[in-house]
């Protein structure tokens, strides 16, 4: 509702309420429809210029929407499509009945948010439309898809975490919902080389560029910009070693930052400082979306119970899946550890710091 102050947005729900939403409501309830617990989170209003007003709620709702598909996708018409296949949401086409576009107010409640977004130029006299894209004007509604897709591989995830973990990777934001649907979908089915190679291809560095472009708003990442900026032509020119050691140590130097400027003492250990900030992030849990507490937690049990600081002995074997801290702070040498794979993993782990930081209601921004 951008063009809503909030007692204008109150005002014109209430009158949807009472034209559309509560007698569509109580027709239901008297032909046994619906019964007396009936809610609904969202509604469709459709207005065409001849006939008669339609109202839809929850699932009855289809939205016919513009998506870019996953790479080497294809589809056929009236075939099934699955999570994995799709990468993002780009657009909605504006609904129809009998053929005929339609004005339409669509109404939704998101975790105590209330979205109003409508087009009521089909019902003019001159309508002609040009595209029967949105645009603009179903952006909400574009995020409410995209939203309902990320969830679902959320969920997907939150069943295989474990799996997840044990090969190095967690929920991280920037793979959300694509690649790491298919990632999922691929280790489920043991797939590994598979899903190291998903990986890869989107993590490239392309994709690298624009992760890092937006951190330096933040004061623990403004204050390392050359070192990002050095790490990334390191890992675009395969000096993974370099992008390693270079990325290792400002895990702990950006949440160190970071919670220097929320506490008059922090601890000195490198976990007691990730147990300090995973507590403070976790304390805006109960307020924050569903995705945040969901993506937090996945941080959460990555780092306490994979493999970022997880201790070792220096004769045994070391873990691969991901350069672990103490053994390249302390210098423990294994060529395995120094891949392309790994380098991506660091990245993508900064960045799932800053979305952390950057989500929590009291952010620390540099203006």
């Amino acid at each position: 509702m951008d063009w809503f102050d909030e007692e204008a947005g109150s005002n014109f729900f209430n009158q949807i309420s009472k034209i559309w939403i509560k007698p569509e409501i109580n027709r239901r309830r008297l032909l046994g429809l619906i019964d007396e617990n009936f809610t609904w989170s969202s509604c469709r209003i459709l207005l065409p210029r001849v006939g008669p007003n339609q109202i839809e709620f929850n699932k009855e709702i289809r939205w016919l929407a513009i998506i870019k598909k996953a790479p080497n996708t294809t589809f056929e018409y009236g075939q099934s499509v699955y999570l994995h296949e799709l990468q993002k949401v780009i657009d909605v086409l504006r609904p129809k009945l009998n053929d005929k576009p339609t004005g339409f107010i669509y109404v939704e409640f998101f975790e105590g948010n209330m979205e109003i977004t409508f087009d009521l130029s089909p019902t003019h006299d001159n309508f002609k439309p040009e595209d029967d894209r949105l645009g603009y004007t179903g952006r909400n509604i574009v995020n409410s898809i995209q939203r309902e897709i990320d969830l679902k591989v959320i969920h997907y995830y939150q069943i295989l975490s474990k799996s997840l973990r044990e090969v190095g990777l967690w929920a991280s934001p920037s793979l959300i919902p694509y690649p790491l649907s298919k990632i999922t979908q691929q280790i489920e089915k043991n797939n590994l080389d598979n899903a190291k190679q998903t990986l890869l291809e989107f993590g490239n560095a392309q994709f690298l560029k624009k992760l890092t472009r937006k951190w330096y708003n933040l004061e623990p990442f403004h204050h390392r910009q050359r070192v990002f900026v050095e790490a990334l032509n390191n890992h675009e020119n395969k000096q993974f070693l370099s992008s390693i050691h270079t990325l290792s140590p400002h895990i702990e130097g950006v949440i160190t930052d970071f919670l220097n400027s929320q506490f008059n003492e922090i601890p000195k250990n490198t976990k007691d400082k990730i147990q300090l900030f995973l507590k403070h992030a976790s304390s805006t849990e109960e307020s924050a979306p569903f995705i945040f507490k969901s993506l937090l937690q996945s941080l959460r049990e990555f780092f306490m119970t994979g493999p970022p600081i997880k201790s070792f002995k220096w004769l045994e074997t070391i873990d691969y899946i991901f350069p672990n801290r103490n053994v390249v702070g302390h210098g423990k040498y294994d060529e395995s550890l120094y891949n392309e794979e790994n380098s991506l993993k660091l990245f993508l782990l900064i960045d799932t710091i800053y979305y952390v930081m950057t989500n929590m209601p009291e952010n620390w921004i540099k203006q």
